[in-house]
């Protein structure tokens, strides 16, 4: 066993070690494995005190490292599409001090809305046909009038 001038009990170099397999407890296997990407970046893979394929614990801690950044990378990715997808907030009907949501609105200095957004609102068919209903009754009862005093 190593001596260590630290507060720490001593530790072996077997236990120094994280088998792979308890890698998967706290990260998501690449595609192309663990030993491929332990390869690739030149990481030694040494068998623990069980014989286990293992890496040293800092290799966990740098992995470790490596994805809180990318989440945090993701999070604000995500968080700046949705501020940008976002649709803005239309602007109400301006407060006055002092009065209520229903005096801002009739307030003699209020715009209407055909004044602040060119809308007029659409005719009223229901009466239109109601009045046109009336005229003709009343065009009816002229003609039958008309036909009585003529005989």
């Amino acid at each position: 066993m190593e001596q260590h001038d630290s507060t720490e009990a001593p530790v072996c170099g077997c236990c120094r070690r994280v088998p792979i397999s308890y890698l998967a407890l706290d990260l998501d296997e690449p595609v192309e494995g663990w030993l491929s990407l332990f390869a690739q970046r030149g990481i030694e893979v040494a068998e623990d005190h069980l014989g286990r394929p293992s890496v040293g614990r800092r290799v966990l801690s740098h992995l470790l490292d490596e994805q809180r950044e990318r989440e945090a990378r993701l999070a604000s990715e995500r968080a700046e599409t949705a501020a940008a997808a976002r649709p803005d907030v239309g602007v109400g009907v301006p407060a006055l001090e002092g009065a209520t949501a229903y005096e801002s609105l009739l307030a003699p200095d209020a715009e209407t809305p055909a004044q602040e957004f060119g809308y007029v609102p659409p005719p009223n068919f229901l009466e239109e046909a109601l009045e046109a209903g009336s005229r003709h009754q009343a065009a009816e009862r002229d003609a039958v009038r008309r036909r009585k005093e003529k005989k």
